[in-house]
């Protein structure tokens, strides 16, 4: 079956919306997200949120943007990933446990 070649057609623009609130988080900040317990499943979620920081600091032009996460148990026995936003480039370093003076 041909296809037929259109030229010139514009792009329409990218839509999607993220999955993970990355734009309104501001440092030390932090959002869970539940996986279960530790098995493949949490190591492919863990996989995912990587790679979605890494998407969204390249389409976003910020890469400049620091984000770390850990495996947790969170009260009641909830299991998943934490991330938080640690730095904004060279500005604001946030090490977990310190509090600049």
């Amino acid at each position: 079956m041909p296809y037929k070649i259109d030229k010139a057609r514009p792009l329409p623009p990218y839509q999607r919306k993220p999955k993970y609130p990355f734009d309104d988080m501001e440092i030390g900040d932090s959002f869970f997200v539940p996986t279960g317990p530790f098995t493949n499943a949490q190591e492919r979620k863990w996989a995912t949120i990587r790679t979605s920081i890494s998407v969204w600091r390249r389409t976003t032009n910020q890469q400049h943007v620091k984000f770390t996460h850990r495996m947790v148990t969170e009260n009641p026995g909830r299991q998943g990933v934490r991330v938080w936003r640690v730095a904004d480039g060279a500005h604001h370093p946030l090490q977990l446990g310190y509090v600049a003076k």
